[in-house]
């Protein structure tokens, strides 16, 4: 089966292998998030999304999906983009998602969270976002 991959396998054909760097680093994070460590940073991340959603249902924001990409819907491109570029200017990006990525009507915000954001992280983006609310 292998043999008959190699040989038939279009996309593989007229490749090269990855560099030995990446495959060192692909293995390591497999080891990092299969062990303890993975382990604590999932927590933190679940722990971050928990607070932010919490945070932005206390300023309006309707939060109904849950999710690691949490969209903040503000209606009109302009309005997500002005959202975007007041967030930037205040030191946080949170990309403006308009048509044709989205259907017409729900431009919005995409913030995307990570287990290294810090509590006080969270805090200045929910303020951030009670201007452009």
């Amino acid at each position: 089966m292998v043999d008959y991959l190699k040989n038939k396998s279009r996309p593989f054909i007229f490749t090269t292998a990855i560099p030995p760097a990446a495959c060192a680093a692909g293995l390591e994070a497999l080891k990092l998030i299969g062990g303890e460590e993975g382990a604590k940073r999932r927590e933190r991340f679940w722990q971050n999304c928990r607070y932010l959603e919490k945070g932005l249902s206390a300023i309006g924001f309707d939060m109904t999906v849950q999710s690691p990409i949490i969209p903040v819907v503000l209606g009109e491109p302009q309005r997500a983009l002005d959202a975007s570029k007041t967030l930037f200017a205040k030191k946080l990006l949170v990309p403006a998602i308009r048509p044709p990525t989205v259907p017409q009507g729900t431009s919005r915000l995409r913030i995307s969270l990570a287990s290294e954001h810090q509590i006080e992280h969270l805090d200045l983006l929910l303020e951030g976002l009670k201007i452009v609310k």
